[in-house]
């Protein structure tokens, strides 16, 4: 085996040792990192995420609270239906459940634009207000002129009214912010 290659290759056998385990080194682990060790980019996500869950929370407790004077006003209303089906008095169930709307609609609304109506103009605004035409229907007409009558010319529907003051207590759109009082 003479020639050029040969040369070549006893060289490169000639460079190597023996043993092949010989350069072999230990393995290097990595510094174990402390857990606070963060990126900067971890640390804008992790204050990031942080004010958003505080954001949230701060929307959910201010909703809550906004929303105090309906949750009140429905049980309000169960407890007016309780009392209509235990004395049977259909006429003091309207007369209540009006009392109750005008109340809850002067806590959400300005006083000046509530207030003075009546008849038709407080049905027509109760409509405005839950932006639905279920005020147009007979049953809401029954809201204007049966409350100062004396006695009832037709039986009531108790459940369509019920369910008509508990839709547009829970659905009319307020427009005055509505504020805790100090006492609650």
């Amino acid at each position: 085996m003479k020639g050029p290659n040969f040369f070549f290759i006893r060289e490169f056998l000639g460079s190597q040792s023996t043993n092949p385990l010989e350069n072999l080194r230990d393995v290097q682990i990595p510094p174990i990192l402390d857990r606070w060790e963060l990126a900067p980019g971890w640390w804008f996500l992790s204050f990031l995420l942080f004010f958003f869950i505080f954001f949230l929370f701060w929307l959910f407790a201010k909703t809550w609270r906004n929303k105090k004077y309906r949750r009140e006003a429905l049980i309000e209303l169960e407890a007016i239906d309780l009392r209509r089906q235990k004395t049977g008095d259909d006429l003091v169930f309207l007369q209540e459940s009006q009392t109750l709307l005008k109340r809850v609609a002067l806590t959400a609304f300005p006083r000046e634009k509530v207030a003075q109506l009546t008849d038709l103009e407080w049905i027509n605004f109760l409509g405005r207000s839950s932006k639905k035409s279920r005020f147009e229907d007979p049953v809401a007409e029954v809201l204007i002129d049966d409350v100062y009558r004396e006695k009832l010319d037709q039986p009531l529907n108790h459940h369509e009214i019920k369910a008509l003051l508990r839709f547009w207590i829970k659905n009319h759109k307020a427009l005055v912010p509505t504020r805790p009082n100090k006492n609650d």
